[in-house]
């Protein structure tokens, strides 16, 4: 009996001292394992959809829900289902080049900007950065793209012809400026873009309106009133009047012929 005891002490030591030498580490304040919750490893969304060119046109901020004028228009080109290069439409320059991947569940890591994808489909995307609610368009080519390639349309536009103002909503890059030679004073107020936001306002709208003057570069808030085949453009600056000669709600033509003509697309 005593030497069952003597045994049973003695196993018990050992015991001991081996939990003793190898202690289980856990991390201060965390929970023990089996209550870890497992990081979700499934991305719901595949690289592959985001394949081509997408440029910003709507901003929202995420504490509101009225879109916000906004002239740095994101650009992001993916190529080759892992690259990715973006562009700030204000300099042109090339901002960034890197990688892309898919960071599950739903996280697009871009040449190391991180959004939350919200939504994607062919035609459009919605992107998340933190701040704001950043709608994107499928693109065949960026507008700059086409600057001193696209010719003049060969269609008559003497006249000028009323406009849908519907049609007119959106962010119009101006890719091409045609005037006379003298008919236009080098100080003059030249339009590089006319953003048109959503109106419930029948005959107005208020606006964006991107300018420069020797070679300084103005972002304005506006107001547009529609009349018949033209438009005001008015600024706590500046004033425009234009006639309008084509929107189809994919090209916008304004300006007078014979002096100053501004084509812009989309």
């Amino acid at each position: 009996m005593q030497l069952k005891l003597f045994l049973f002490l003695l196993t018990g030591v050992a015991v001991f001292k081996s939990a003793a030498q190898n202690p289980k580490v856990v991390r201060k304040g965390m929970p023990p394992v089996s209550q870890v919750n497992v990081k979700q490893s499934k991305a719901f969304y595949d690289l592959k959809q985001f394949d081509g060119k997408w440029q910003e046109i709507k901003r929202t901020p995420l504490n509101s829900k009225a879109p916000i004028a906004f002239s740095d228009t994101l650009l992001m080109q993916f190529h080759d289902s892992t690259k990715v290069e973006i562009r700030d439409a204000t300099s042109m320059r090339m901002t960034m080049k890197g990688d892309a991947y898919i960071d599950p569940p739903y996280n697009l890591v871009a040449a190391g900007d991180e959004y939350i994808i919200r939504a994607i489909d062919k035609d459009r995307l919605l992107l998340e950065d933190g701040d704001n609610l950043k709608e994107m368009q499928k693109k065949e080519v960026f507008y700059f793209e086409t600057l001193g390639k696209i010719t003049i349309p060969t269609e008559k536009l003497n006249e000028p012809v009323n406009v849908d103002p519907k049609n007119l909503e959106g962010k119009w890059i101006v890719y091409r400026r045609q005037a006379l030679a003298g008919s236009v004073d080098t100080d003059a107020v030249v339009i590089k873009s006319l953003d048109i936001f959503p109106s419930n306002t029948i005959g107005s709208a208020m606006g964006q309106v991107v300018c420069y003057k020797s070679d300084i570069t103005e972002s304005l808030s506006c107001k547009i009133i529609f009349g018949s085949a033209n438009i005001l453009v008015i600024t706590d600056n500046y004033v425009w009047e234009f006639n309008t000669y084509k929107a189809d709600g994919k090209e916008f033509v304004f300006g007078e012929v014979g002096r100053l003509m501004y084509y812009a697309k989309h």
